[in-house]
């Protein structure tokens, strides 16, 4: 009787019958299934329980390996791997907590599983291959059962077993990452690749993934990969700005200042002398009754007044250090007062003065006072060699005895028969030349044998001249 019943488990866990269901049923690829009855049944005896491992007799001649456990990532699927299966036998994946009650179904013939059976889950199955490998892809959910298993204290395990004929593999312990832990930008993580790497990004309103990486997160804050404009809107959303910042109140989509009374709709203004020139509040000045002085500021470019046309009063830029660049100034067509530049110590003329003065539509009715800051980077030592000076436009003027751009050639070196070079305008070309005993300058900087005095005070006797030539 005994024998029949036992035969009949057997039976019954490859069957499609009762409790057979539990165990041959096709549980697909990835779905996390309630763990079914056969596998919680039987508590195990001292005997099959062994330290920390479910080690009984007979399980040394199991030969199912579990090959790779890779990372449970929310939102990626993961691929698990066994060796040493029986060719075409079925093999469960299971995941949960490590327990030492080990549970111990019938089926598996004394042996036991490691995990706490109340709180695992199926992950699937697989058939061996003739090799006697078998691999389940299981796609990891962000659910709320999954985060609770995956986001414990203690981490997961997942154990392997075949049940025609019986093999449990070790159990082995998984490595987890959770999205919304990893902190992007512009959104939020909502997949991982590991526990600093973001690999699905969900990007907050008005940010947008523009180059596809998540791992930066949400980068534009315009869907076309362009930044807000100065109103913090993006191009074609029906707002005009024209690209003048909300200075007033942060709730308006623009607002500017006229003379210190607020405007709207980006209005061009006509201001008075008392605006702050190198701040925004002077951004819609567009004609300004009154003098502007830019004075003593730590400002560097003077943006603020991009849409200023008629000054009709003196313009005065002096005294600020980190001033390189007023082009914001060539809107500018009229000043109707003096125009002053002068100790701004980083502001070049290169900069400065086609900006505002060399444009045909600039009108100047008073004086002009440029002075522009030494911004040369010629050095007489370095770039001359100390064997010239540094011009205004950066290039080396040579001292006399030497040439070449960096005064690095001597003119004595250039050779000049029967004498030396004494200056020459090209490292190849001798100007002037000293000529060697025995030799006369013969024009410029050629010198020829002297003849003069070979006749001396001989008169070739009585019947001659002596002549030289």
């Amino acid at each position: 009787m005994r024998l029949l019943i036992w035969t009949c488990l057997i039976v019954l866990g490859c069957s499609t019958t009762d409790k057979g269901d539990d165990t041959s049923s096709a549980l697909s690829p990835g779905l996390w299934s309630d763990v079914p009855g056969w596998m919680v049944e039987g508590a195990p005896s001292g005997a099959e329980v062994q330290g920390e491992r479910h080690a009984v007799d007979g399980l040394d001649s199991d030969t199912l390996v579990l090959e790779s456990v890779p990372a449970f990532e929310v939102g990626t699927t993961i691929t698990l791997s066994v060796s040493g299966a029986t060719p075409e036998a079925r093999v469960f994946f299971v995941v949960g907590k490590y327990s030492p009650e080990h549970s111990c179904p019938a089926i598996l013939e004394g042996r036991c599983l490691d995990l706490d059976m109340s709180k695992s889950r199926v992950l699937g199955d697989a058939v061996a291959t003739a090799e006697g490998a078998a691999s389940l892809s299981v796609f990891i959910p962000d659910t709320a059962p999954v985060r609770a298993l995956i986001g414990a204290a203690t981490p997961p395990h997942v154990q392997a077993l075949q049940m025609t004929p019986p093999q449990v593999s070790s159990v082995a312990d998984v490595a987890v990452c959770d999205a919304m832990d990893i902190a992007v930008d512009g959104g939020s993580c909502e997949a991982c690749v590991d526990d600093v790497t973001c690999a699905e990004v969900d990007c907050f309103d008005g940010f947008f993934d523009v180059n596809g990486d998540p791992t930066d997160g949400c980068e534009a804050e315009c869907e076309d990969g362009s930044a807000k404009d100065a109103c913090g809107v993006c191009a074609g959303d029906g707002t005009t700005c024209d690209g003048v910042c909300d200075v007033g109140d942060p709730e308006s989509e623009c607002d500017g200042y006229c003379d210190g009374d607020e405007v709207d709709d980006c209005a061009d203004c006509t201001c008075g002398s008392d605006q702050d020139y190198a701040s925004a509040s002077a951004q819609n000045c567009a004609v300004v009754e009154g003098s502007v002085v830019i004075d003593s500021t730590d400002v560097e470019n003077l943006d603020a007044l991009t849409r200023l046309t008629v000054i009709n009063g003196d313009l005065i830029i002096t005294s600020n250090p980190n001033l390189v660049d007023i082009s914001a100034l060539s809107t500018l067509t009229a000043i109707t007062g003096d125009l002053t530049i002068s100790d701004n110590p980083l502001l070049c003329e290169e900069v400065g003065l086609p900006a505002v003065t060399s444009s045909d539509s600039l009108v100047i009715t008073g004086s002009v006072t440029l002075s522009w800051g030494d911004c040369s980077t010629c050095d007489d030592a370095v770039d001359c060699n100390g064997n010239g000076a540094c011009s205004d436009d950066d290039t080396c003027e040579c001292f006399a005895g030497y040439a070449g751009e960096a005064c690095d050639v001597a003119c004595s070196s250039i050779p000049v028969d029967g004498g030396t070079c004494n200056t020459c305008s090209d490292p190849s070309t001798c100007d002037t030349a000293s000529c060697d005993a025995g030799y006369a300058l013969a024009g410029g900087a050629t010198c020829e044998p002297d003849l003069s005095d070979d006749c001396g005070a001989d008169t070739c006797g009585l019947g001659g001249t002596c002549t030289d030539i």
